[in-house]
């Protein structure tokens, strides 16, 4: 839920960091200081759809096509817009996402990061391997292990680089669509949330495939917004808003707007 009618962006956030690839600048001219949230009806919703790694169940598709519907009853357009080049995004997500990870958990070496209690007579590899092993989980295993090949000299043109390419091509795709439009709107999640016993006994490449409605703004850095747009067997169904870089008032603007439209159950799930 939307608890607040304005929202701040600070100096301090507006900061530009060359060496972050998504960093921008305020090239807009945006105020310091952005207070009222205010929406039109006159906005235009882009609504695509991603036939790539896997299907949306039939109780997501159920609620959003009647989010599409309460959309249209607000006086908003809605329209429907191709864009191909997603089904790169989410190889190109992983290889970057792992690239990353590769390198931020490189520090967790049992020495100044992380556990110490060791035995330090050992040499550095054993010692570094031991504590890798032992408290790393299997997810942060699996993507040092790809984000490391993927650097690797020989491979980073083939891979990483070529990642970061994807992601340069997906976001003059957004572009284009904002161009004549407000924002993006899809289901959050492919399926209702799974139970832990369920999470269980998903493979790496289920879990993977899972986020396959939200990698595209994470990877090029456009904020988002998730809302309730429905509720079954008690769990709730995700629709969400993506608006350009600098928009983040559009998103805000409609979540307002469908919060007064919407009745909100809580609590969402029962014991």
């Amino acid at each position: 839920m939307v608890g607040f009618a304005f929202f701040l962006i600070s100096a301090s956030w507006q900061a530009y960091d060359a060496i972050v690839p998504l960093a921008l600048t305020n090239h807009f001219g945006l105020p310091q200081t952005v207070s009222g949230v205010i929406m039109s009806v006159d906005n235009i919703l882009a609504v695509f759809m991603l036939p790539l790694f896997g299907a949306i169940s039939d109780k997501v598709m159920t609620h959003f096509e009647a989010s599409l519907e309460s959309l249209r009853s607000m006086g908003i357009d809605v329209e429907y817009v191709d864009m191909p080049v997603l089904k790169y995004a989410m190889p190109a997500y992983y290889v970057i996402a792992a690239s990353e990870a590769s390198t931020n958990l490189a520090r967790f070496c049992g020495m100044r990061y992380g556990q110490q209690d060791g035995d330090l007579s050992l040499g550095f590899d054993a010692y570094f391997t031991s504590f890798r092993s032992k408290y790393f989980g299997d997810e942060a295993k699996r993507r040092i292990l790809l984000g490391t090949f993927t650097r690797m000299v020989g491979y980073a043109d083939r891979y990483y680089n070529k990642a970061l390419r994807v992601r340069e091509s997906i976001i003059q795709e957004y572009k284009k669509v904002f161009a004549n439009c407000d924002a993006v709107v899809t289901p959050t999640m492919p399926f209702i949330s799974p139970r832990f016993d369920e999470i269980a006994n998903m493979s790496a490449l289920d879990v993977y495939k899972a986020d396959f409605l939200t990698i595209p703004p994470n990877l090029t850095g456009m904020p988002h917004m998730s809302v309730p747009c429905g509720y079954s067997d008690g769990m709730p169904v995700g629709l969400m808003f993506t608006s350009d870089h600098w928009n983040e008032d559009v998103l805000l603007s409609a979540a307002v707007e469908w919060e007064k439209g919407f009745e909100m159950k809580r609590p969402e799930v029962k014991a």
